[in-house]
């Protein structure tokens, strides 16, 4: 699962193109955020917040909207893993 100090610098990559010039990013919205994201993982955090930042939304997603993301991505990589561990053990048995 992902280390809290790599995360607090895509979240801040993330949010900054939502924070208006010259207004910083609150520092307690960044722990909320932190604290919704503790225990997923790092990859889908990176995705999901590349995804956003290319997105056409003009507006930040809320944190529980996010997580809902990062959860979706996480769980189609791990079935992904699966269906490719499954195929790579159905290939050394026959």
């Amino acid at each position: 699962m992902a280390e809290p100090a790599p995360v607090l610098s895509i979240l801040k990559q993330m949010l900054i193109a939502y924070v208006p010039p010259g207004k910083d990013i609150h520092e307690d919205a960044v722990r909320a955020w932190l604290f919704v994201l503790d225990g997923q993982p790092y990859a889908s955090i990176v995705e999901c917040a590349q995804r956003q930042l290319k997105s056409p939304d003009e507006w930040a997603p809320k944190p529980g909207q996010f997580l809902a993301r990062v959860r979706e991505h996480a769980s189609d990589l791990a079935r992904m893993q699966a269906q490719l561990e499954a195929a790579l053990q159905k290939e050394g048995s026959l």
